[in-house]
């Protein structure tokens, strides 16, 4: 199964990732006291399709999950880079797009 042949099984696989993971943060948080408790981050590696399909998937993958933290590897040009200002809330300190403006890609 890749994303491409079948991406709405893709994006579903993704949100049953998710929910394993809160489950096990629920287990941990269950079974050990709040100084015991092993916090595992999430990391999910997309594959880099960011054009036509590839956009779409990315982009229900971000809102689905809603992450604390995107890494974005950024092209040379403009095609090869995925714009994230839709999927991220300004003003949380997280990320402001206006920051980042003057700098050169």
């Amino acid at each position: 199964i890749t994303s491409k042949t079948n991406p709405t099984f893709y994006i579903q696989l993704i949100s049953t990732l998710l929910s394993d993971y809160q489950d096990y943060l629920e287990q941990q948080q269950q079974q050990n006291t709040e100084e015991e408790i092993e916090l595992v981050p999430l990391v999910i590696n997309t594959n880099g399709w960011i054009k036509s399909m590839g956009y779409d998937i990315l982009s229900s993958i971000i809102d689905a999950i809603n992450p604390k933290h995107v890494v974005q590897i950024v092209g040379l040009t403009k095609a090869k880079s995925f714009d994230l200002s839709q999927h991220l809330v300004v003003g949380n300190g997280d990320y402001n797009d206006d920051d980042h403006e003057d700098e050169e890609t």
